[in-house]
């Protein structure tokens, strides 16, 4: 049996487990293939079938295989060669395409390698983020994601959406935005893209809340960042929070996009 046919095998299986999930067919292979990686069931530079075998193979349209193949390439999951095929390339869950905890190890003078976990999402109503994006009578979507910095250190994100420009956005299982940039989940399946980005930070004493997320003492001072992400006309879309501890690392920061 060829690679091809092996990875084929594995994405069908956890595609049919999941297939009562309720998630649209483009979801399911996405998580499918995505569970697989962070299982290591597929590995780095394990080959995957065509676009066009996977989708007989789990008997879906070319048109949603490719659509998914293609938001987990720009996303870091998948790497697309050419006249060679589709590979897999983050499977280990690092999350690429990081802008906002780029900390530097000063021995490599390389970026540290970055990982997420959802920590809770739920509906929220009105807050700091209400005159950023908006008043909603629908309210907001927030999605918490502790954010584990090559095991050295922890910083902590709170991520804000209006429930009426990003309908369903709790409906995404928390393993579909785990490790991804979700500056690609807005483009990719509400058709927003991020073209620019603004931010304050502040220096201040964490409360108890934070200090525990970020397994610091209460009252140690750090950093709070706060960004508002635009799409085109300056539009804002999204507000984020960010906590950062005081680390030695240098911490390089662009606001040319957002996670």
């Amino acid at each position: 049996m060829t690679q091809e046919s092996t990875s084929g095998e594995i994405i069908k299986s956890r595609y049919l487990a999941l297939s009562n999930s309720g998630l649209s067919k483009h979801l399911l292979v996405r998580r499918a293939i995505v569970s697989a990686i962070e299982a290591q069931a597929l590995r780095f530079r394990d080959k995957l079938p065509s676009e066009k075998q996977l989708a007989e193979c789990l008997g879906i349209s070319l048109g949603t295989t490719q659509k998914a193949l293609g938001s987990l390439a720009s996303e870091g999951y998948l790497l697309r060669e050419h006249g060679n095929g589709t590979f897999v390339t983050n499977s280990q869950g690092k999350l690429s395409g990081i802008w906002h905890f780029r900390f530097r190890d000063p021995e490599t003078g390389r970026h540290l390698p970055v990982f997420t976990k959802v920590h809770f999402s739920e509906a929220v109503s009105d807050g700091p983020w209400t005159s950023v994006l908006g008043p909603d009578p629908a309210g907001y979507s927030r999605i918490d994601r502790l954010v584990d910095v090559d095991s050295r250190f922890f910083c902590y994100s709170e991520f804000y959406v209006s429930a009426t420009t990003f309908p369903g956005m709790l409906q995404f299982a928390n393993l579909d935005l785990e490790n991804v940039n979700l500056k690609t989940i807005l483009q990719s399946h509400f058709g927003l893209a991020t073209v620019e980005s603004t931010g304050r930070a502040s220096v201040v004493a964490f409360d108890r809340e934070v200090a525990s997320k970020l397994h610091v003492k209460e009252k140690s001072y750090g950093m709070r960042l706060d960004v508002v992400a635009s799409t085109e006309g300056s539009r804002p879309i999204s507000f984020q929070r960010i906590w950062i501890p005081q680390t030695p690392y240098t911490l390089d920061v662009d606001f040319s996009n957002v996670i």
